[in-house]
């Protein structure tokens, strides 16, 4: 009896292994990968929806009144002397890769403006904490 228990327990332990590391890869390599080609697209398309409420040449205040609906946090960015540099703004972003892999991510922008007060530069990028 004993004899027929061991081979038995080693195989259903190595099943268990084997099941394991066929997971493992998928969660570490696979959707990080597929991610990055998700938010690749979602930051495309997220450029092109700010690039068309926010044209080059847009002021301090359409930006700030735009960042103030559709960001859940904004501010202005300014240097240790307070000088006036731009608008940085964030808002939560989620896709089924995020959601699937419990992971934390934002959107976040920052706007750049001449010397005349008028739009001249957008940064967006999608950051993703914990992946």
């Amino acid at each position: 009896m004993k004899r027929t228990i061991l081979p038995i327990c080693l195989t259903l332990g190595l099943l268990l292994l084997a099941a394991v590391m066929a997971v493992v890869p998928i969660h570490l390599y696979v959707l990080p990968a597929l991610g990055a080609e998700v938010r690749a697209a979602d930051e495309k398309a997220l450029r092109e929806q700010v690039a068309a409420a926010l044209p080059l040449g847009s002021t301090v205040e359409q930006v700030e009144a735009w960042a103030s609906r559709e960001s859940t946090y904004h501010g202005r960015i300014t240097d240790l002397k307070g000088h006036f540099h731009g608008i940085g703004a964030e808002k939560p972003y989620s896709n089924w890769v995020t959601r699937w892999m419990g992971a934390s991510a934002e959107v976040r922008m920052e706007f750049h403006f001449d010397k005349d007060g008028k739009l001249s530069r957008r940064d967006l990028s999608i950051f993703v904490a914990s992946l």
